[in-house]
């Protein structure tokens, strides 16, 4: 009996050891992804007849830890949508690689608010037309620059962060040799942040 009791005593060390070593490593697998945040996001644009959209991206934060943050918008999609002719149309955006400035503001909850450049690559602009749902394109458009900015809120569950932010993106298409503002378009944006 007593040989059983000293097999079990040391199974039981044997196990906690072994566990605590699969938590250091499963907490240094999730480490490496510190600094990254996925999100799925809503839209409305100042397009005429416009309804809801809806958006996914992901961002790379670096100084995390300061008060002014650097991001980087590695994917950011948008689908707008609105009304053409009365049938309902989706315009889709991918903007690749977009650096933002971050202010925070609070100790664990963080207030913050963000400043960017954006780079769109306009995907498709299409409507479906009813009697045979046959799918049109309507315009090509140049790959084009703008700005954005950001107010939104961080947080803490646990050992990681949800944010929720409103944003607003201009967009900026060259025509003629001049700039103007092409599109306008506002996102609410919930994501998680490792």
């Amino acid at each position: 009996m007593k040989n059983i009791l000293i097999f079990i005593f040391i199974s039981l060390i044997a196990e906690s050891s072994f566990a605590q070593n699969d938590v250091n490593a499963q907490n240094n697998k999730t480490n490496s992804l510190k600094g990254l945040e996925l999100y799925l996001s809503t839209n409305y644009s100042k397009i005429k007849n416009s309804s809801f959209g809806f958006g996914a991206g992901g961002n790379i934060v670096f100084f995390s830890q300061k008060p002014f943050n650097f991001v980087v918008n590695m994917f950011d999609f948008n689908n707008l949508e609105y009304y053409y002719r009365s049938e309902r149309s989706n315009l889709g955006m991918l903007s690749i690689i977009s650096p933002n400035v971050r202010y925070n503001i609070g100790k664990r909850t963080k207030l913050f608010l963000e400043l960017g450049l954006c780079y769109n690559m306009y995907l498709y602009d299409t409507y479906v037309y009813p009697p045979n749902n046959a799918i049109y394109d309507k315009y090509v458009y140049d790959n084009n620059f703008g700005l954005n900015a950001g107010i939104g809120l961080k947080i803490p569950i646990k050992e990681r962060n949800i944010f929720i932010k409103t944003d607003c993106k201009w967009v900026y298409e060259k025509e003629n040799g001049g700039d103007k503002i092409f599109l306008i378009y506002y996102r609410l944006v919930l994501g998680f942040a490792f």
